[in-house]
């Protein structure tokens, strides 16, 4: 199952943030800036279990020094058929 979810940052959206979030291989993420000014990495289409997509993913975050705030996940995420 592909799932879909943000990673809220406590950084600030900078040059040299984008250059970590690179670093990290987020080169399937779009990068984002929300309304209240968090930086967020939109991932989309990562298969395999959610527990351990979320904890890649985190993980991808910290290993550049990242500071992971959040992780935000549409509804429909948590739908049972």
């Amino acid at each position: 199952m592909a799932c879909e979810f943000w990673i809220v940052l406590d950084d600030s959206p900078t040059e040299e943030l984008a250059d970590r979030i690179c670093a990290a291989g987020f080169d399937d993420a779009i990068v984002t800036t929300a309304a209240a000014g968090a930086t967020t990495i939109e991932i989309r289409h990562r298969e395999g279990n959610l527990p351990d997509i979320l904890r890649q993913a985190i993980d991808q975050a910290e290993a550049v020094g990242l500071s992971v705030r959040q992780i935000v996940m549409p509804r429909e995420a948590f739908h049972v058929a």
